[in-house]
C-alpha cells in the first residue's frame, strides 16, 4: 500500500471528472435504493415475524442495503451448504522410510479412498511386498518469503480457520494484546510493515499465535518479550 501511494504521488494527473461523477451517482443510487426498500420491506414484513424483544413496539426497522443484502445471501447460502453436509469416512495410505539422513514421507497420489475393503486389500498388498522401487526423483527449490502483516479481515479468517474462534472473540483477543503492548492497533487494512517497525524480536507470527492460543484458552501471558518491544504484526 505504501509503495502504491508513493507511486501515485510521483505521477499525479488531472482528476477524471467522469470517475468523480460515477462516485456521486453510485452514492445517490445506494441512498435511494436503501431508503425506498427499507421502507417497503419494513411495512411489508413488520407483522411477519415474532419478535421476542423487550422493547418490541413494532417500530423496528428492517434495513436494506444494496451491497449488504447480496453478501448476506452468500453467507446464508454457504451456511446452508455446511449444515447440509454429511461427513463420510475415508482412508488413505502413507509411507515413511527412515535412514541416517532422515525420514522420508511418501503420500499416495490417489489421496482419499472411500471403500474400506479396497483400502485394506491395498494395504495388505503393501505389507506382503514391502519393497518399493524409486522410478523417478525430482528436486525442486522452494522459497519461503517472510509473512505479511495481518489485516483485520485476514486475522479474523486465520483465527477462525486454525483456532475455531469467532470474529468477535478474535477482535477481543487482539484488543487485549494491543492494550498489553504486544501488537499494534488491530483494526487496520494495512498488510505491510512500516520502515520504522522493529522486526528483530524473534518470530512475530509464532508469538502472536501463542498469544491468541493463550488468550483464547483463558491463560495468562507473563514476560512474552524480554525487552517488552511491540510486535508489529498489525500496523
Amino acid at each position: 500500500m505504501v509503495r502504491e501511494i508513493h507511486a501515485s504521488v510521483q505521477s499525479l494527473v488531472r482528476p477524471n471528472q467522469l470517475f468523480a461523477d460515477a462516485v456521486d451517482v453510485r452514492q445517490e443510487i445506494d441512498l435511494r435504493i436503501g431508503a425506498s426498500f427499507t421502507r417497503f420491506q419494513t411495512i411489508l414484513l413488520r407483522d411477519a415475524f415474532v419478535l421476542d424483544v423487550a422493547t418490541d413496539d413494532r417500530n423496528l426497522v428492517l434495513s436494506y442495503g444494496p451491497c449488504q443484502f447480496p453478501t448476506l445471501g452468500f453467507v446464508v447460502e454457504r451456511y446452508w451448504e455446511i449444515q447440509s453436509h454429511e461427513p463420510e469416512e475415508f482412508w488413505t495410505l502413507n509411507f515413511t522410510h527412515n535412514s541416517q539422513e532422515g525420514t522420508a514421507i511418501f503420500n499416495w497420489m490417489r489421496g482419499h479412498l472411500f471403500d474400506y475393503t479396497c483400502a485394506v486389500i491395498i494395504y495388505e498388498m503393501c505389507v506382503q511386498d514391502p519393497l518399493a522401487t524409486v522410478s523417478k526423483v525430482r528436486q525442486q527449490e522452494k522459497l519461503k518469503y517472510p509473512p505479511h502483516p495481518l489485516s483485520t479481515i485476514e486475522l479474523e479468517k486465520r483465527a477462525s480457520r486454525y483456532f475455531r474462534i469467532s470474529s468477535e472473540h478474535t477482535m477481543k483477543v487482539a484488543e487485549d494484546l494491543y492494550q498489553a503492548g504486544f501488537v499494534s492497533y488491530p483494526r487496520t487494512e494495512t498488510d505491510c510493515f512500516s520502515e520504522s517497525a522493529d522486526l528483530h524480536v524473534g518470530n512475530p507470527l509464532a508469538l502472536l499465535t501463542m498469544c491468541i492460543m493463550c488468550f483464547a484458552k483463558g491463560g495468562v501471558i507473563n514476560g512474552l518479550c524480554d525487552n517488552q518491544q511491540e510486535i508489529f504484526l498489525l500496523i
